[in-house]
């Protein structure tokens, strides 16, 4: 998958540094539905019904795919990554909300937030925004 996302980057980025976070961004963007849509059918089917399932899980990977199309498109990564890190914290909270709150094993899934923005951005302020990001998920 790295070839295939490292096509995907804008040809006018040519810093390595900033091609290898727009790669890690797209390859995420493109991987994450997958565990999203896993956790809408494990948690939302029996108490919301299949059509809001079905809903939740377009809805992942379509906002997903177009932020990372956004991305390979423009080859702008700032608006896109601060609201996949937005709209992240919003889907945990729900994940946490409808697998029973703090004591169920999802609310791990809180640790990869700051784990992830510090894997892309690669800087601890990158890391600080996505624990903000898992903190408020946590909080909601």
């Amino acid at each position: 998958m790295a070839a295939g996302c490292e096509r995907m980057v804008h040809p006018t980025i040519t810093g390595v540094g900033e091609r290898l976070r727009q790669r890690r961004f797209i390859g995420v963007m493109l991987a994450a539905p997958f565990l999203a849509a896993g956790a809408a059918v494990t948690l939302v089917t029996s108490s919301l019904g299949a059509a809001v399932t079905m809903a939740a899980i377009f809805t992942a990977f379509g906002l997903c795919w177009f932020a990372a199309l956004l991305v390979a498109a423009s080859g702008r990564m700032a608006l896109a990554g601060r609201a996949a890190l937005v709209l992240g914290g919003l889907a945990l909270a729900g994940a946490i909300f409808s697998a029973g709150g703090l004591a169920s094993p999802i609310a791990l899934l809180a640790l990869a937030l700051p784990f992830e923005a510090w894997w892309i951005g690669g800087s601890r302020r990158a890391a600080l925004c996505g624990a903000l990001s898992a903190l408020g998920a946590v909080l909601l």
